[in-house]
């Protein structure tokens, strides 16, 4: 190899190491940018789970509101039936000691 050449390889290979150090710069603040991005939807999905929880609270809550009135019912209609054994029996008996 001559002289030239050899020069010429050496700014070949210093021209290389210029655009490999850009493409470097650029990459790593590529991956701060994503490293950045990771730890947003870490928060989010943080955020997320507790608002699931919440809405699984608000659906209980709604739920037992709804079974209320069924329940309530329930109580009334025993405590008609109740009465009205209570009134039959009383009646039967005056009934049978009157």
């Amino acid at each position: 190899m001559t002289m030239e050449e050899i020069a010429a390889a050496i700014t070949e290979a210093d021209s290389r190491s210029k655009a490999n150090a850009h493409r470097m710069d650029r990459l790593e603040r590529r991956q701060d940018a994503l490293d950045r991005l990771v730890s947003c939807v870490a928060g989010m999905q943080k955020d997320l789970e507790h608002t699931q929880s919440d809405v699984q609270e608000i659906k209980d809550n709604v739920q037992t509101m709804l079974e209320a009135p069924g329940k309530n019912w329930n109580t009334l209609v025993s405590a008609l039936i109740t009465s009205l054994a209570a009134g039959l029996a009383g009646a039967a008996l005056t009934a049978l000691l009157g």
